[in-house]
């Protein structure tokens, strides 16, 4: 079954999974802990090519195959020794769950298969917190070949082996061998550790897996220094049987696979990050929440056990999904296909789905801030992530809400507006001092609108009891929803301002959000409607009405106001006239650059400079939200195109970044973000007029 399934995905990756070099290539990605990735510019010799942490620390991860007695590196080894040839990278694509690389050693051929799965509305088997990786051999002529692959502390923050070297920092980790009922798994923990500790932004409690599935004749496993076992690869096929019970700081953990005298034979194997709590959560009391997997599976041997099992019906579900979204995207744009394949597991990779023991039937969902200052589940992150939830998991919405309802019910919270964020994560434990009144409130009402508009209105009870706190807080956005005051708006990133246009019409369509859903009609306490007019007093639109200013009687400045036009347009919500909307497009076409759409302009940067805080820089979430209801198909495929080119432009090595300068020296540079859930916004597209 695993060979004949591996024929088929290699067959539909040729058909759906993009051949363009990512920026980075995932591998194992699945929460924001186990977040492995290969910078692009190594997918062209991947033998030689090293693992990395979504951040850029390195990881140790090597793949080494022996064909007939020579050993020929196949994944993770940069400095090759003695006996060790480099097998030839032929070609790598992804789709949305897949990354290969077909390489070349001898005669044998070898396909790598990094496989995480996704299944959103399945939490059990979503949030198990492993990933697959397969090695698939096919030759001419039968050849003996055997599989080894080893990792080591760098997947807890720890350091790699440095030949030559007697000093170790670090901890000796906890060492644990298991083999039976088909699956041989090794798993390291850093017994020194504390819960919900972080070092170079990984975790440094929990262990690490990997395990392999096959029987005891098959798999072997060892620890020890990397010399001694890769020689121990070299010589036999086999990593050895020499297991201890710690793992002392740089060794490796390995497992070999003996796939035999073959034509073609595939070999499974599984990495891991289990932790049995992963956020501490702040409510009514403070409570360590653990991965919603187990509720079913409390433990690492029956988790692992369990999802080793699964792979075929993963395996099934993953090339179905994997056609899904790429036939969709294509037919807006086979460019947009390419960009979409490369966000999903990002998307999803930076979030875990936990629960609370003492209510297992809520989930809850925390994301991480990636790649800033590491916020738990703000609402800016999640917002633009929101389109691939409204396309593949609605109830996600719903989950990354639970939490900030909970804390607010609980009464800690005692402000008339929404937090921004549960905490820096993985310590939900009370918002940070990032308060944004007008501009939370109006988010939580977004997103409101889409969850009930993506259920069909089938869980309204939920909505209507969150009435007796957002009364308070619907009638401080409606004093507050001009914009007058000096405060934080749509992007924090351009500092505080007064007279934001976008801030007003978010608070116009939090108003009307909030008459619609808990009042039955268009208008807030009959009032709310006016706030259309409102906006063309407060000059909201330039002098010459042509578009929307960024700061209303400013007419030079602007912005791109994705998140108001894809609630107004693509989720039917209709506060601003479609004239208004027009006339929106029509600049945005004018502001176009072979790089995309900058986010704002006008004000903040004039000429070639790039500043971090405003012009000449992209927000690829802010231009696909935008896109959304772009109505003319020459500039939404210029807006598509101009994102294709920073996407593919091979200067950027990290995952998938989103927001990058378009003029001078830096042209094309990523700045700050990377690895963002918010990747997520590349299916607003997708997502179809009301």
């Amino acid at each position: 079954m695993l060979k004949s399934t591996t024929v088929i995905s290699l067959l539909l990756s040729s058909v759906y999974g993009a051949i363009v070099t990512p920026p980075s290539y995932p591998l194992a990605v699945k929460n924001a802990y186990l977040s492995a990735w290969l910078p692009g510019n190594l997918g062209s010799d991947v033998a030689t090519g090293q693992a990395q942490f979504w951040n850029g620390n390195p990881l140790t991860w090597q793949v080494l195959a022996r064909v007939d007695g020579t050993t020929y590196a196949l994944f993770g080894v940069p400095d090759p020794s003695s006996g060790v040839t480099s097998a030839t990278t032929l070609s790598a694509s992804c789709t949305s769950t897949h990354t290969y690389f077909n390489l070349a050693a001898g005669k044998v051929s070898f396909s790598l298969d990094f496989f995480n799965p996704i299944t959103p509305n399945d939490l059990v088997d979503h949030s198990l917190p492993f990933s697959f990786f397969t090695v698939n051999s096919t030759s001419a002529s039968a050849a003996q070949i055997e599989i080894f692959t080893a990792i080591d502390g760098t997947w807890l923050a720890g350091d790699a082996y440095k030949a030559g070297s007697t000093a170790r920092s670090g901890p000796t980790y906890d060492l644990t061998h298991s083999a039976s009922s088909g699956l041989t798994y090794l798993s390291f923990t850093n017994h020194s550790s504390t819960p919900f500790a972080q070092s170079k932004q990984q975790a440094t409690w929990g262990s690490i897996s990997l395990a392999a599935s096959g029987s005891s004749t098959q798999v072997s496993a060892a620890n020890g220094v990397p010399a001694q076992l890769l020689q121990s690869f070299i010589k036999t096929g086999s990593a050895g049987h020499s297991v201890s019970t710690t793992l002392q700081q740089g060794h490796l953990i390995g497992l070999s696979y003996n796939m035999g005298k073959v034509q073609s034979e595939g070999a499974t194997f599984a990495i891991g990050n289990f932790r049995s709590q992963s956020i501490l959560f702040r409510a009514a009391e403070t409570t360590a929440l653990s991965a919603y997997f187990m509720t079913v599976y409390p433990t690492l041997d029956s988790a692992l056990e369990y999802f080793a099992s699964q792979y075929q019906k993963f395996q099934t579900a993953s090339l179905a999904l994997d056609s899904r979204i790429r036939l969709a995207a294509a037919v807006v744009s086979t460019n947009l296909a390419d960009m979409v394949e490369a966000s999903v597991r990002q998307s999803y990779g930076t979030t875990e789905v936990v629960y609370d023991e003492h209510n297992p039937q809520q989930p809850m969902a925390f994301l991480k801030e990636i790649s800033s200052n590491g916020d738990a589940n703000s609402l800016d992150v999640i917002r633009p992530t929101m389109p691939i939830y409204l396309f593949l998991s609605p109830q996600w919405i719903k989950y990354h809400m639970q939490p900030y309802i909970n804390y607010i019910q609980s009464g800690k919270w005692q402000n008339d507006f929404i937090p921004h964020d549960n905490g820096v994560y993985p310590h939900a434990t009370g918002p940070g001092p990032e308060n944004m009144p007008l501009q939370n409130t109006a988010t939580w009402m977004h997103m409101l609108w889409a969850y009930n508009k993506a259920t069909n209105g089938t869980d309204m009870a939920w909505i209507q009891a969150q009435k007796s706190f957002l009364e308070p807080m619907v009638a401080h956005m409606q004093d507050i929803a001009n914009a007058t005051t000096m405060q934080l708006g749509i992007v924090d990133w351009a500092g505080a301002h007064r007279n934001q246009t976008g801030l007003a019409i978010q608070g116009a369509q939090g108003l009307q959000i909030y008459g619609k859903l808990f009042w039955g009609t268009q208008l807030y306490r009959g009032r709310s409607d006016a706030r259309k007019t409102t906006l063309r007093r407060w000059s909201g639109m330039d002098d010459e009405r042509t578009h929307f200013t960024y700061m209303y009687g400013n007419d030079e400045s602007w912005n791109v106001h994705g998140a108001s036009i894809f609630v107004d347009k693509s989720l039917g919500l209709k506060t601003m006239p479609d004239s208004a909307w027009q006339l929106e497009e029509e600049w945005y076409g004018k502001k176009t650059t072979k790089l995309g759409l900058p986010y704002i302009g006008g004000f903040a940067t004039k000429g070639d400079q790039c500043n971090p805080h405003g012009g000449n820089l992209v927000i690829t979430e802010w231009t696909m939200r935008a896109i959304a209801g772009v109505s003319n198909t020459t500039l939404r495929n210029e807006l598509i195109d101009g994102s294709y080119a920073f996407f593919t432009n091979k200067l950027n090595n990290v995952p998938f970044p989103t927001r990058y300068c378009t003029v001078g020296a830096n042209a094309g540079l990523f700045q700050l973000c990377r690895a963002r859930s918010t990747v997520g916004s590349l299916f607003a597209p997708l997502i179809p007029y009301d």
